[in-house]
């Protein structure tokens, strides 16, 4: 999210290079500058360009946000903005109370289901095990009938 935040910043019609860019997305995670290494960045920069959603000047390291590029760049920091950020603030104590009780009733709904939607171990046994208490995916109606060796029928020796 840092990383299309600092292209909004870039919307301007210097452009930016590697080196901004670092600066911009470590200031917004909030981490030193060499943190955000040259690495991680020039890996974001030629991502964003196969995509499309930057170009790189003629003759110079500077890169321009195309017009989907800016798209995009408003669309998720402002998704980012209006969704994730208040719902992961709305269960610390500024939020209402209902709020934070509807989000704590969600959460438990949530965890009760994955718990009983994971198939049960039988003890020393590391496959999950149906509700019948045996292995899954093993034949338990009869063992397979083997065949003959040999030709297959109808064909000679």
């Amino acid at each position: 999210m840092a990383l299309l935040s600092a292209l909004c910043v870039g919307l301007n019609a210097l452009g930016f290079t590697n080196r901004s860019l670092r600066a911009q997305v470590s200031h917004l995670i909030g981490v030193p500058t060499n943190s955000y290494t040259l690495n991680q960045a020039s890996y974001d920069l030629a991502r964003l360009r196969l995509n499309g959603l930057i170009e790189r000047r003629e003759h110079s390291n500077t890169y321009d946000l195309t017009p989907d590029g800016q798209r995009v760049a408003i669309f998720y920091t402002k998704v980012h903005d209006r969704l994730p950020r208040p719902l992961i603030a709305a269960d610390q104590p500024p939020a209402p109370p209902a709020l934070r009780l509807a989000l704590r009733t969600v959460d438990e709904h949530v965890h009760s289901y994955i718990a009983h939607a994971r198939p049960e171990r039988q003890p020393g046994n590391s496959r999950p095990t149906s509700e019948f208490g045996s292995p899954r995916n093993a034949r338990t109606s009869k063992p397979a009938a083997r065949r003959p060796r040999g030709p297959a029928p109808g064909r000679a020796a």
